[in-house]
């Protein structure tokens, strides 16, 4: 499955992913989000249009118990209106427990969004 493959595209500085033959980035992970209970995948739409997405798991650093944003985007053209922090709100709702929020060191957006939520 590809669909979440475009998003990659827009971030190659910030990710180590190589491209494939078919020149997109893959990610090793993406079909274990719709088969395993440990993980969540979530598309967030607006009608029919795709504005990002969110994958949630239980691989934990510092907590035993509770679950982990693996992966969060907004597509850019949809940021800065406080939709990702709608959003994260939302699914922290949604799953209730303890979370860890890792954003990328390297990548400054994902990092100061990551310590305002």
């Amino acid at each position: 499955m590809h669909c979440c493959n475009l998003p990659y595209m827009m971030v190659p500085k910030y990710i180590d992913n190589d491209i494939n033959e078919n020149c997109i980035f893959e990610y090793s992970w993406f079909d274990n989000y719709f088969e395993g209970a440990d993980r969540n995948a979530y598309f967030i739409k607006n009608n029919d249009n795709y504005l990002g997405m969110v994958f949630v798991n239980e691989n934990l650093q510092f907590n035993k118990k509770g679950k982990s944003i693996a992966e969060f985007l907004i597509l850019p053209k949809y940021r800065r209106n406080h939709l990702g922090k709608r959003v994260a709100y939302e699914i922290f709702n949604k799953l209730k427990g303890n979370w860890e929020v890792q954003p990328m060191e390297n990548n400054p957006i994902a990092y100061f969004f990551g310590i305002t939520l």
